[in-house]
């Protein structure tokens, strides 16, 4: 049995009701119905968050992170954020909830309305930085809304930095929803779904994501995964943004022809991501794991994925085999397209496969770029210790 949030001081209900209504946790009507049955309930009535927390009405990720700020919790530890407060396209910041590879992110108020969004910052090191951003911007600003992608609602340049405001998703997301252990085979594949779909309304609009991971897949006040972070977007009919040579993307995740030959990824490499996150839902961890980045970009060009059903028992027969068959080296051995990858979630079984897979062997030559990769890529690991951790 989950242990619920002990009492705070007198006036804390009212402080956490106005704190769930403004970060859109939690609706009007039903905070006044919380609060109506707590003054009803007398001295032995729980807490509003104790209410919350056994009618699970807001994550409990959330529901933590806000108790964690309450003014009666002590003051956080880490310094104060200069940035809080500063106004971005008449958004002004309230919190940090994050930072990534392409910069920190904030939840932010809209001054005219009072509405919650989310606002990722940049401090471009160099142009080609500003220029990924600001087409992150672009890829965003063509998609027309949809359930299963965060929207983008403005962007510009304030304070010395490029902002992106974006919808907010109070619901954290899929790899903290992994923490704990795998998802249910059920879960696992509905929520990949899901992604799928709204992948494949990118791919509509002419843009692949190219970095498909736990980390980017978002829940709403619903429980509504929402796929996120288009840094690493590119449209489809464009070349590649990076002309030096460096790898992007997140290593044990990644599609071997974008290590190999970026020139080569289209919308099938995004169905190799989705396999790596439904490889990563039903197991706990990306299909290929290292002690450094060199062993596993070695593992993606040459080895085959061990089925997710030898990991975790349980997972059914079709969709072990629907996630090996998104996972081929060859393209033309996926799955066609994300929309044809959430038709086999739905349905419940595995596309049929058309030809023969392509031999490992026939990949052998790719693996004698990994040496030179490996000394340009982004996130080349440290020196090798005793004892080195595992790369994902």
């Amino acid at each position: 049995m989950r242990s619920l949030p002990p009492p705070g001081p007198p006036g804390s209900d009212t402080w956490l009701a106005r704190t769930l209504l403004d970060r859109g946790l939690l609706d009007l009507e039903t905070l006044r119905r919380l609060l109506g049955e707590a003054r009803r309930g007398g001295a032995q009535s729980q807490s509003l968050a104790a209410r919350v927390a056994r009618e699970e009405l807001v994550p409990p990720a959330a529901l933590a992170e806000v108790l964690a700020r309450a003014p009666w919790a002590g003051a956080p530890s880490s310094p104060p954020d200069p940035a809080l407060g500063l106004d971005f396209g008449g958004h002004r910041l309230v919190r940090r909830l994050g930072a990534g590879g392409m910069g920190a992110v904030y939840l932010a108020r809209h001054e005219a309305t009072g509405a919650s969004r989310a606002i990722k910052l940049l401090a471009p090191r160099d142009r080609e930085d500003a220029v990924r951003f600001a087409r992150e911007g672009e890829a965003l600003a063509r998609l027309r809304p949809h359930p299963n992608v965060v929207g983008v609602h403005a962007c510009g340049a304030a304070h010395g930095r490029l902002y992106l405001v974006m919808d907010y998703a109070p619901g954290g997301s899929l790899a903290e929803r992994l923490k704990p252990g795998p998802l249910p085979p059920e879960e696992a594949a509905r929520t990949v779904e899901a992604v799928a779909r709204g992948l494949a309304h990118a791919h509509a609009a002419g843009i692949l994501h190219r970095d498909l991971k736990p980390a980017n897949v978002l829940f709403d006040e619903r429980g509504t995964p929402r796929l996120t972070d288009f840094g690493l977007a590119r449209l489809a009919w464009e070349g590649s943004l990076t002309a030096s040579g460096t790898v992007l993307g997140t290593p044990g995740s990644m599609p071997p022809e974008q290590i190999s030959t970026p020139r080569a990824v289209d919308a099938r490499s995004d169905v190799y991501g989705l396999g790596a996150l439904l490889y990563e839902a039903l197991t706990g961890h990306p299909p290929f794991r290292g002690t450094s980045v060199l062993a596993v970009l070695s593992k993606v060009l040459e080895d085959a994925p061990v089925p997710p059903a030898e990991n975790a028992p349980g997972v059914p027969d079709w969709l072990d085999a629907l996630c090996i068959a998104a996972l081929e080296k060859d393209l033309a051995q996926r799955p066609p397209s994300a929309a044809a990858f959430a038709d086999a979630l739905a349905r419940g079984a595995s596309p049929a496969r058309q030809g023969r897979s392509l031999p490992l062997a026939a990949l052998a030559g790719a693996s004698l770029l990994v040496l030179l990769l490996a000394a340009l890529w982004a996130f080349a690991a440290p020196s090798p210790a005793p004892t080195p951790p595992e790369v994902t």
